[in-house]
């Protein structure tokens, strides 16, 4: 059985028209003749069952005003928040950016070893993900110092790329990240120099922007779930639809 708690989350909201085993669609923006959502709520975002199957995860939904600089959840991970103070700069925005609303999230995590999430906002920028992708390559992200300790350098260096999923809507952006050879500080941490991934989708619709990510901590999982990276293509298509139905 999956245990169910309620927590404040930040969020970002995405829409899906058209899918296939799509990488990147450039603006990362949906078609639709519908008008923007003026607001972002609890109600907007997709139901457990359209997550993967994570065996003894725990529920977590909820929504957090735009006044909150930053929501972290996973010890590694910068969910979404203002620009991100990555080096180069624009590597920021895959991370992470401003909002003009409140963000509403709903999340699916196993003890910390393993999450899903979708999160929903409306962004200030529309950022062209598939160029910043192409142009990035490699960043460094400072606020990472704080929560792993890295053997090779003073700050975290992550490289991104594109990644293919199916189910993926042609308008969206599904990548993933490498933090080379780090591990969390603090006692008790059972990722110790090993890389963090992260697989994400990004898009917007309606106005909303959509972040899913998937992120994998556990010892016995070198990289990533292949199955669940794979269910992420489905579940970004389920929340654009619950857009769509607004």
């Amino acid at each position: 059985m999956i245990a169910r708690t309620t927590f404040t989350a930040a969020a970002v909201i995405l829409l899906a028209a058209g899918c296939g085993n799509s990488a990147s669609s450039g603006t990362s923006t949906g078609p639709t003749t519908k008008p923007d959502l003026s607001a972002v709520t609890e109600s907007l975002l997709v139901s457990q069952s359209s997550f993967p199957v994570i065996g003894g995860a725990t529920w977590h939904t909820g929504v957090v005003p735009q006044s909150s600089r930053r929501f972290t959840y996973d010890p590694a991970e910068v969910v979404v928040g203002p620009a991100v103070a990555t080096n180069p700069v624009d590597c920021g925005q895959l991370l992470g950016s401003p909002s003009q609303s409140n963000f509403a999230s709903a999340t699916l995590t196993l003890k910390g070893e393993r999450s899903v999430s979708v999160t929903i906002y409306q962004p200030q920028q529309r950022p062209d993900f598939a160029r910043i992708i192409a142009e990035c390559g490699s960043y460094q992200d400072p606020s990472l110092n704080r929560l792993v300790v890295c053997t090779t350098a003073s700050t975290a260096t992550t490289t991104v790329s594109t990644i293919s999923v199916p189910d993926l809507p042609e308008w969206a952006t599904a990548f993933q990240t490498k933090t080379d050879a780090c591990r969390f500080a603090g006692e008790g941490h059972a990722l110790e120099n090993r890389p963090m991934y992260r697989s994400r989708i990004v898009g917007i619709y309606r106005g909303i922007m959509i972040r899913v990510i998937y992120a994998e901590n556990s010892a016995d999982q070198p990289e990533q779930h292949p199955d669940i990276v794979k269910s992420l293509g489905k579940l970004f298509a389920a929340q654009a639809a619950k857009l769509a139905d607004a």
